[in-house]
């Protein structure tokens, strides 16, 4: 029963297996690919005064067209917006524009698109969150297939001689199990990542986690248009001078206050957790509140997204990663010639 399930499933999902993992390999290097498809995109970051950005927020504050920004980091060196309509802006230190990326504009966006959510929108996210479980199951039971009664070396010897049906068997159970850990790291959090609200409240609820408060002060209303980036960025780098601010959006509304995500020194997540807001009318800090000052569950939770795209781990998990992402191919190829070659053998055997 085991066998017929691996392999069926092995048949039915394979090839998506193949084109998710080599999608999500290569984006692992995501900034690389840019600075290279785009060379006008700065190399390096020089500015040091964060409230160097102000001016240009200020200008950004008067286009409702605007949404989101993204902070300079070393990794991607560029001040990026976001608009409502998908569009990204980049900056250099210059605070001059030199790049507009539209969605789907080049093969990373593509490549990107297809990786979250199949080209399908919100019905290719679930479709995906499906296919995440059914992997696992794929995965899960070719070990138990494969789970030896006794350990030796030799059941990691790759076969170059021999009948086709060994040597396809052997590279595939070989493969397999080497690579099965990083397999299930990245295929579990990623479908983590897919049921995240599911996931969150999951652990919050089983580490008891404490109820989240809400801010007891409220921002005062002020005009959108009279925004000072500058004194916002500049406040809230005094209040956690240890954390890099990496994340916010721009003001909609006269009663918004100003919301920052920070890393903080400790963080695991490229983007940080840790959320402090403003009141824009008088720089008073609303609320505060660094990521390792959560919960268990939700700390927990925030680890599983720097997990799947290797933003932890060093150069030498990123590279696993990365290997790990041809893997699900080799497999494909195995499995299927040592299914052709099981099914020429019985074919043989019957018509004796």
């Amino acid at each position: 029963m085991i066998i017929k399930l691996h392999r069926w499933l092995g048949w039915l999902i394979g090839i998506w297996f193949v084109l998710v993992s080599l999608s999500g390999a290569t984006l692992l290097y995501k900034n690389d690919l840019l600075q290279w498809q785009y060379p006008q995109l700065p190399a390096y970051q020089t500015v040091e005064n964060i409230s160097h950005w102000g001016p240009l927020l200020n200008q950004l504050q008067q286009d409702r067209r605007y949404r989101s920004v993204r902070l300079p980091t070393q990794q991607a060196p560029w001040l990026e917006v976001t608009s409502h309509s998908g569009d990204h802006y980049y900056f250099n230190e210059q605070r001059q524009q030199v790049l507009v990326r539209s969605p789907h504009s080049d093969w990373i966006d593509w490549l990107y698109d297809f990786h979250l959510h199949l080209l399908l929108d919100d019905l290719g996210h679930d479709i995906l969150g499906y296919l995440g479980i059914a992997t696992l199951l794929l995965i899960f039971t070719g070990l138990i297939r494969w789970w030896p009664k006794h350990w030796h070396w030799r059941l990691w010897r790759l076969s170059w001689r021999g009948n086709g049906f060994r040597m396809a068997r052997q590279w595939h159970s070989t493969f397999a199990s080497l690579f099965a850990p990083l397999l299930l790291v990245s295929v579990i959090t990623g479908t983590l990542i897919i049921y995240s609200a599911v996931t969150k409240s999951s652990l919050s609820w089983l580490l008891n986690d404490p109820v989240p408060v809400k801010p007891v002060k409220l921002a005062n209303p002020y005009p959108v248009s009279q925004t000072d980036w500058s004194s916002m960025l500049t406040s809230a780098q005094q209040h956690w001078p240890q954390a890099q601010l990496r994340l916010f959006r721009l003001r909609a509304g006269n009663d918004d206050p100003v919301s920052f995500r920070a890393r903080d020194k400790d963080e695991w997540h490229p983007n940080g957790r840790s959320v402090i807001m403003i009141d824009p009318s008088n720089n008073q800090i609303l609320s505060s509140k660094l990521a390792n000052q959560l919960g268990s569950g939700q700390q927990i939770n925030n680890g599983i997204y720097p997990l799947h795209v290797a933003t932890v781990g060093g150069k030498l998990f990123k590279m696993a990663l990365l290997v790990s992402g041809v893997v699900p191919a080799v497999l494909l190829v195995s499995g299927l010639f040592y299914s052709l070659y099981r099914r020429r053998k019985q074919a043989t055997s019957f018509n004796r």
